[in-house]
C-alpha cells in the first residue's frame, strides 16, 4: 500500500480531536442563539411599540393620568411576551429543523492505520486521509494524494458549472463534489477554518425563494404599516391644529390605532403554522430543510422528474447480454465482469455488472471513469494473456465510433430481441494502443463492438401515486432523463403514462434550437432524453421564468437542476450532494409521502388564510371605529389594552385551534378576493351590532360613559368569538362541537369578569390589564339582543359572500 494511504493511527486522531483540530462545527444553516435573540428583539414592530411606550409615559408625566402609565406598562408586557414567545418559537423551529437534518448526517470513509473505516464527517481531524468517490462531498479542505481521473464540480462555491480534474497535488475545497473518478486526499483545514464554512458564514442558505403565501403576507404587512402611519399622522396634524395634542383620549386612541394595525401577530402566527407543518411532515417520513418548503410544494405548477433512481428504484439488473462480434456469451460476460470488478465506480450499472462472473484476473493500467457529461467509461486492463482497452456506454454516444455495419448489428440485436425499452449499453474494445482520451475527442478511432448489454430497473411501487397526485391537481409533468428515449418511454408506459414521439426530444436536438424554439420546446414537450446535467438546469431555468417548478432527482447529474428549481426534492438513497442541496428529502425513498406533503402544504395555506382573515378583520374594525369616531364624534370603546383583548379572543386563541385541527385541503383560488369578502361581511355585522348596542343602551338605560363603552366592547367580543367559530368550522367541520364549546367557555369567562366583584389573583390582574370594568347585568339584555342579531347577520353575510366569490370565479 502507498505509505501515504496508511493514514493516522487512532491515538493520533484522538490527540488531534482533543486539541480542537476536528471537523466539528455548528450547522451553517442554523442561526446562533445570539442571532435569534437580536433578530426577534430588534424588530420594526418592537421599535415602534417602544416609541409608543415612550410617548405614553411622557404624556403620563405631564398629565399624571394613571391610565397612560398602565397603558405603557401594558404595551411593555405585550412586547416582552410577544418577543419571548417569538424567540422560544424560533428556537423550537431551529430544533425541529436540526432534528430533521440529523437524519441526513453524512458519513465519510477515512484511512486509519491502513484500514478504511466509515466515520461521521464531524470526526475528521487534520491529517486524516479521506476517500472520495462519485457523488461524494469534499467534507474538508485538503490535498489530493491519489487520483483515478478524479473530477470535481465547484459550482456551489464559484457559481461556474465546470468540472475540474484533480490530479495528485491538487487542492480540494469543502463544498465541492465529485462528479467522476475517485481518489484520496489529506485533510488540511477542518471545521470553521474550511472554505465551505467561511462561505456559509456569508450566505447561510444556498437559495431562498419566497412562496406566494409569504409574498401575500408581506404585502399585507406593507399596506397595514402604511395605513397605520398615515392615519396616525392625520390624527396628529388635526389635533395639532386644534391645540389638543396632550388630550389623553386622543393619545390613547392613536396608540390603539397604531398598535392594532401593525400586523406583528400575523407574521408570528404564520411562522408557528410553518413550524407545525414541518414537524408533522417529519413524522410522515420526509426531511424538510427549509421552513417554507412544504407550502412551496403545494404551489408548484410544474414538476420535473428524473427517471433512473427516481421513478425507478436505484438498482439495476442485467436483463440480457447479446454478443455481436462472434464471441460466446460466457466470454463476453467474463470480460464484463472483469471490467466491472476493476472499475473504481460504484454506480448502479457497475453494481449490476458485478453480478456477472468475474473470476478473470486483471490489473487496471488506465481508467476513464463514468461521468454524466460523457455517459460512458473506459478502462485499459492487463488480463492474464493480453492487454486490452474496453469502453462501456450509451450506444447513441458511442455510435460515431462504429462502422455502419457494426452499428446496424447492434441496433438489430436490440430490435430483434425485443429490448427496445431497456437501458441498452454498448460494450466495445478499443484498437490496440489507442489512448482512452481518443473516445472523448474528435478522432478517427473506431471501436470493435463486443456486446449489447440490456439493463432493467424495477419501477418504484408507489410512483403511480405521485404521478396521479400531480395530474389530479393540474400540475404539469416533465421527465428530464439521461437515458435514451426508448427506455424512458417504456418506463413511463409501465406507470400508465403513454408518451408519444411528438412529446419527446433529446438533449442533442435541444442544443441545435435557437432561443425562441428552445423556449417553445421546453413548454410543449414532456419527455427530455439524453440530457446532460447542464441541460437539465437550463430547462428548469426556462420553466422558472413563467411558473413555479419542482425538481425530483437522486443523482449527481440532477444536482444543478435540483438547485435551480423553485423547490428541490431528493430521494434518501440519492447522492450526498443531491440531498444537501434539496429542500425536501424523502426518507426510505417513499413517493407515497408526496400526497401527504402536498395536502400539508394546502393545510398551511388555508391556516394562514384563516389567520389573516381574523387578524385583519380585527384591525379593520378598530380602524373603522376610529374613523367614525373622528368623523361623527361617536363613542370609541377601545383602548390599547382592550384592543389586545379583542386580539386574544378573536385571533390568538382561535389560531391554536386552527393550527391543531385544520384539515381543509381545498386550495384558495383567489386569496385577496376571499380575504376582502370575509372582512367586508365581518365589518358590516360587527360595526352594525356595536352601534346597535350603543343605540339600545342609550334608549333603554341611564348609563355612564364606562357602561356604554363596556357594552359596545362586549358586543365586539361576542362577534369576534362568533367570527372565529365560523372560520374554525370551515377548517374542520368534524370538530364543530369542540369549537362551539370553546367559544362558549371564552364568552362565559369574559361575561364573568364583567360581573364579578372578586379581587383575587388572577382575576384582578386580568380585569385591570384589559380594562374590563363591571357594569349592571341588566345591560346584557341590550348586548345579547344586538349580539344575537349581529351573529345571525354575520353568518348570513359570510354564506352570501362565499356564494358571490364562488360564482365570480366560475365565470
Amino acid at each position: 500500500m502507498n505509505p501515504q494511504l496508511r493514514g493516522l493511527t487512532e491515538s493520533e486522531a484522538m490527540r488531534r480531536a482533543a486539541a480542537g483540530k476536528s471537523n466539528k462545527q455548528t450547522n451553517p444553516h442554523a442561526k446562533t442563539a445570539r442571532e435569534i435573540i437580536l433578530e426577534n428583539s430588534l424588530t420594526i414592530f418592537n421599535l415602534i411599540n417602544f416609541g409608543i411606550i415612550a410617548l405614553l409615559f411622557v404624556i403620563f408625566l405631564v398629565t399624571d393620568d394613571s391610565r397612560l402609565l398602565l397603558d405603557s406598562v401594558g404595551v411593555v408586557i405585550v412586547v416582552i411576551v410577544n418577543t419571548v414567545i417569538s424567540i422560544v418559537q424560533e428556537f423550537r423551529t431551529r430544533e425541529i429543523l436540526s432534528q430533521t437534518r440529523l437524519m441526513l448526517e453524512r458519513d465519510v470513509i477515512v484511512v486509519r492505520e491502513g484500514v478504511e473505516r466509515q466515520i461521521p464527517q464531524e470526526r475528521i481531524v487534520e491529517g486524516d486521509v479521506v476517500k472520495i468517490g462519485r457523488g461524494d462531498f469534499a467534507a474538508v479542505d485538503g490535498e489530493v494524494i491519489a487520483s483515478t481521473m478524479l473530477e470535481m464540480d465547484e459550482s456551489l462555491l464559484t457559481g461556474e458549472s465546470l468540472t475540474i480534474e484533480k490530479p495528485v497535488g491538487a487542492k480540494l475545497f469543502s463544498g465541492s463534489f465529485c462528479v467522476s473518478g475517485s481518489g484520496y486526499y489529506v485533510a488540511e483545514r477542518v471545521g470553521a477554518d474550511s472554505y465551505a464554512a467561511k462561505i456559509s458564514r456569508l450566505a447561510k442558505e444556498y437559495k431562498f425563494v419566497s412562496t406566494p403565501l409569504q409574498k401575500k403576507v408581506d404585502q399585507i404587512f406593507i399596506v397595514s404599516f402604511i395605513i397605520a402611519m398615515v392615519l396616525a399622522a392625520i390624527e396628529v396634524i388635526s389635533h395639532a391644529a386644534q391645540g389638543t395634542l396632550l388630550d389623553v383620549e386622543f393619545i390613547r386612541r392613536v396608540a390603539t390605532l397604531v398598535i392594532t394595525l401593525l400586523p406583528e401577530g400575523l407574521v408570528f402566527f404564520t411562522t408557528v403554522v410553518f413550524a407545525a407543518g414541518v414537524y408533522r411532515v417529519m413524522r410522515m417520513g420526509a426531511v424538510v430543510q427549509k421552513l417554507n418548503a412544504i407550502e412551496s410544494f403545494s404551489t408548484v405548477e410544474a414538476v420535473c422528474l428524473d427517471k433512473t433512481g427516481t421513478l425507478t428504484e436505484n438498482q439495476l439488473a442485467v436483463q440480457s447480454v447479446l454478443p455481436v462480434n462472434g464471441l460466446s456469451r460466457s466470454d463476453v460476460e467474463a470480460l464484463l465482469g472483469a471490467f466491472a470488478k476493476a472499475s473504481s465506480d460504484s454506480n448502479a450499472t457497475i453494481l449490476a455488472l458485478r453480478q456477472l462472473p468475474n473470476e478473470t484476473t486483471s490489473t487496471v493500467l488506465e481508467e476513464l471513469p463514468f461521468s454524466s457529461a460523457r455517459k460512458f467509461s473506459a478502462m485499459r486492463l492487463k488480463l492474464a494473456d493480453a492487454e486490452a482497452a474496453f469502453a462501456l456506454g450509451a450506444i447513441e454516444l458511442l455510435e460515431s465510433k462504429l462502422t455502419d455495419d457494426a452499428k446496424a448489428a447492434a441496433l438489430n440485436a436490440i430490435r430483434e430481441n425485443g429490448l427496445t425499452g431497456y437501458r441498452n449499453l454498448l460494450f466495445a474494445e478499443l484498437p490496440q494502443n489507442a489512448p482512452l482520451s481518443a473516445l472523448s475527442a474528435e478522432s478517427a478511432l473506431m471501436l470493435k463492438p463486443l456486446a449489447v448489454v440490456s439493463l432493467t430497473g424495477p419501477i418504484r411501487a408507489d410512483a403511480h401515486i405521485a404521478l396521479q397526485l400531480f395530474r389530479d391537481n393540474h400540475v404539469r409533468l416533465k421527465i428530464l432523463s439521461g437515458d435514451a428515449i426508448d427506455s424512458v418511454q417504456a418506463t413511463l408506459h409501465r406507470v400508465g403514462w403513454n408518451a408519444g414521439e411528438t412529446d419527446c426530444i433529446t438533449g442533442a436536438a435541444l442544443e441545435k434550437l435557437p432561443d425562441a424554439e428552445f423556449e417553445t420546446a421546453v413548454k410543449e414537450k414532456s419527455v427530455f432524453a439524453r440530457l446532460k446535467p447542464e441541460q437539465k438546469q437550463k430547462i428548469i431555468r426556462q420553466l422558472n421564468k413563467s411558473q413555479r417548478t419542482a425538481m425530483i432527482g437522486d443523482g449527481v447529474n440532477d444536482v444543478p437542476a435540483v438547485k435551480e428549481a423553485t423547490l428541490g426534492i431528493a430521494m434518501e438513497e440519492g447522492s450526498a450532494i443531491t440531498k444537501e442541496v434539496a429542500d425536501i428529502v424523502l426518507l426510505k425513498n417513499k413517493f407515497s409521502v408526496l400526497p401527504k406533503i402536498f395536502e400539508e402544504g394546502r393545510i398551511i395555506m388555508n391556516s394562514v388564510s384563516a389567520i389573516a382573515k381574523l387578524y385583519l378583520t380585527k384591525n379593520v374594525i378598530v380602524l373603522l371605529l376610529s374613523v367614525v369616531t373622528i368623523a361623527l364624534g361617536t363613542v370609541f370603546p377601545l383602548t390599547p389594552r382592550r384592543s389586545g383583548l379583542l386580539a386574544i379572543v378573536g385571533v390568538s386563541l382561535p389560531v391554536y385551534f386552527i393550527t391543531a385541527f385544520n384539515k381543509k385541503t381545498t386550495p384558495s383560488k383567489a386569496f385577496f378576493t376571499e380575504l376582502f369578502a370575509f372582512i367586508g361581511a365581518s365589518l358590516i355585522a360587527m360595526t352594525g351590532a356595536s352601534y346597535l348596542t350603543e343605540f339600545l343602551v342609550g334608549l333603554m338605560f341611564e348609563h355612564s360613559s364606562v357602561e356604554l363603552q363596556m357594552s359596545m366592547l362586549s358586543t365586539l367580543v361576542a362577534l369576534c368569538i362568533a367570527n372565529a367559530y365560523w372560520i374554525s368550522t370551515q377548517s374542520n367541520p368534524e370538530k364543530q362541537r369542540v369549537f362551539l364549546n370553546a367559544s362558549a367557555v371564552i364568552m362565559l369567562v369574559y361575561a364573568f369578569l364583567t360581573q364579578t366583584e372578586w379581587t383575587v389573583f388572577p382575576i384582578n390582574v386580568l380585569k385591570a390589564f384589559y380594562e374590563i370594568e363591571n357594569f349592571r347585568w341588566q345591560l346584557w339584555s341590550a348586548i345579547g339582543f344586538s349580539s344575537a342579531l349581529g351573529i345571525a347577520l354575520l353568518f348570513a353575510l359570510h354564506r352570501l359572500a362565499e356564494r358571490i366569490v364562488k360564482n365570480a370565479l366560475e365565470r
